[in-house]
């Protein structure tokens, strides 16, 4: 029979340190978690800012009043690595992440292929099935992107933006996302039919 092991987290969803922490208990149907963004200008303590690669040492203290507290460590960061499993979400499997291949000749690129089962297809990404480190086009509100959108940073769109492709039934499209392994804010989307009408 599983198991559920207690929780503990913050009341609200990615927030900075040293906010109310809550638990142990049996947790929510979203997990809350802690942010620390690494990012200039996410709306978050500019002590958090890190170049990929940056350390933090988190600190968990419990007692009557629990706290929870990071510090970067300062040090010269290592050259970081990108060890996630990106997914795909498309219309035609309805959005259930399916985990995308890496090309072995480029660094840094994934792709996957879809077969359209309608008149478009829309698709999205995500990061370790993570859906606060998803991948989505920059556009004005909910709506679709195009070939030529950019690529918002990952984690900073929030979900209802999708890739469309003007397909048609049957067709089959290789859909690639690139991560530049030196320089992981450069982020592109493309995609090229292999097969159909």
């Amino acid at each position: 029979m599983p198991i559920q092991t207690p929780h503990r987290g913050p009341l609200q969803h990615a927030v900075k340190q040293d906010m109310p922490c809550v638990g142990p208990h049996k947790g929510r149907d979203r997990p809350m978690c802690w942010r620390i963004s690494c990012d200039p200008g996410f709306d978050l303590p500019g002590d958090d800012e890190g170049p990929p690669g940056s350390r933090y040492t988190v600190t968990f203290t419990p007692g009557q009043v629990k706290r929870l507290t990071w510090e970067k460590i300062d040090e010269k960061p290592e050259p970081p690595k990108d060890t996630g499993v990106y997914q795909l979400l498309g219309s035609w499997s309805e959005f259930e992440p399916v985990d995308m291949s890496s090309d072995p000749s480029r660094p840094g690129l994934y792709f996957a292929e879809a077969q359209c089962s309608g008149s478009s297809m829309q698709f999205h990404f995500l990061r370790n099935e993570d859906h606060s480190q998803n991948i989505c086009p920059v556009v004005e509100g909910r709506g679709y992107g195009s070939l030529y959108s950019a690529v918002a940073p990952v984690g900073h769109q929030s979900p209802g933006r999708y890739w469309n492709i003007d397909a048609e039934d049957g067709e089959v499209y290789r859909i690639e996302l690139y991560r530049s392994p030196e320089d992981f804010s450069d982020l592109s989307v493309s995609w090229h039919k292999v097969s159909g009408k």
